[in-house]
């Protein structure tokens, strides 16, 4: 959703509305949230004064990469976002990524502070799981 405007998504979300209808099963995603997680793990490791410049500097970095726009402001909050699905007839469920970060490869790397504030992180509900009504 990062890569679509807001008129392409509303048409996003009706082709995935009649998907799910047709055949049931879910749409999982966390781009409601990508500047919010982005922005909490580059808090956990860096620092919240280091959030908003990494994220800036990766946001530039792949959009000249790419060619392509990022769309970071699609939904003003993720409370639109959840209005925006409620009028489209969605039900939305927020759950945690991860339930474990003892298989996490970078903890290794990590101060103890920082496994600290990345276990806050990864207990956050960034995770969307979204079904038709």
């Amino acid at each position: 959703m990062i890569f679509l405007n807001g008129e392409r998504t509303a048409e996003m979300f009706k082709l995935v509305k009649e998907i799910l209808q047709k055949y049931g099963g879910c749409f999982i995603t966390t781009d409601f949230a990508t500047k919010e997680y982005f922005n909490e793990i580059a808090t956990a490791l860096y620092g919240e004064d280091q959030a908003d410049w990494l994220y800036d500097e990766t946001k530039a970095m792949y959009e000249e990469l790419f060619d392509n726009p990022i769309f970071d402001n699609t939904f003003e909050t993720q409370d639109k976002a959840l209005e925006f699905l409620y009028e489209q007839g969605f039900k939305v469920k927020q759950v945690p990524l991860l339930t474990d970060t003892s298989k996490l490869y970078c903890l290794k790397n990590l101060n103890p502070q920082q496994v600290e504030n990345i276990q806050k992180v990864v207990e956050g509900t960034y995770l969307w799981v979204i079904t038709a009504d």
